[in-house]
C-alpha cells in the first residue's frame, strides 16, 4: 500500500515537474518570437531615422511614444541628437530582452534592443531602442536613446 502511494506521488510530481518545464520552454519560445518581431520593428524604424525621415519615424512609432512627445518636438530633439554625430556607418544588435513590465509605462509586451553603432563623427555609440506590441498587436518603437 505504501509503495502504491509512493508511485502515485512520484507520478503526480513527475507530471507537475515536466509540465512546468514544458511551460517554461513554451514561454521561452514565445519570448524568442516576440524578440525577433521587436528587433524587426526596430530595424525598420531605424532606417527612417538614418534617412532623416523624422516625421515618418514619429508617425510610425507606438501610440505610447506619440502620446509622450508631440511630433514637432520629436523632430527637433532627434535632429539635435543625430545631426552632430553624422551618418550611420555601422550598426549591430548587441543584446535584446523581453519584458512584460517596465517602469513608468503600462504592463505589456516590450523588447529592449541594445545596438553597437558607429557614426561618421562618433565611432563608438550605443543606441537603445524599446519596441512595444501596440494596441493593434503590431510591434512598433516606443523609445529611442543614443549615448
Amino acid at each position: 500500500m505504501k509503495f502504491k502511494r509512493l508511485v502515485i506521488l512520484f507520478t503526480v510530481f513527475s507530471v507537475l515537474f515536466f509540465s512546468c518545464k514544458k511551460g517554461e520552454e513554451v514561454t521561452a519560445d514565445l519570448h524568442d518570437v516576440q524578440i525577433k518581431e521587436g528587433i524587426a520593428a526596430a530595424d525598420s524604424w531605424l532606417k527612417l531615422i538614418d534617412a532623416e525621415k523624422y516625421p515618418e519615424s514619429w508617425e510610425s512609432a507606438a501610440g505610447i511614444f506619440r502620446s509622450s512627445i508631440i511630433k514637432e518636438k520629436w523632430i527637433k530633439d532627434v535632429s539635435a541628437v543625430r545631426k552632430p554625430i553624422g551618418k550611420m556607418t555601422d550598426r549591430a544588435a548587441a543584446s535584446s530582452e523581453f519584458h512584460s513590465e517596465l517602469p513608468g509605462v503600462p504592463d505589456g509586451e516590450y523588447v529592449i534592443i541594445k545596438y553597437r553603432s558607429s557614426f561618421a563623427n562618433k565611432r563608438n555609440s550605443v543606441e537603445l531602442v524599446t519596441t512595444a506590441k501596440d494596441t493593434d498587436s503590431v510591434w512598433r518603437v516606443a523609445g529611442y536613446f543614443v549615448k
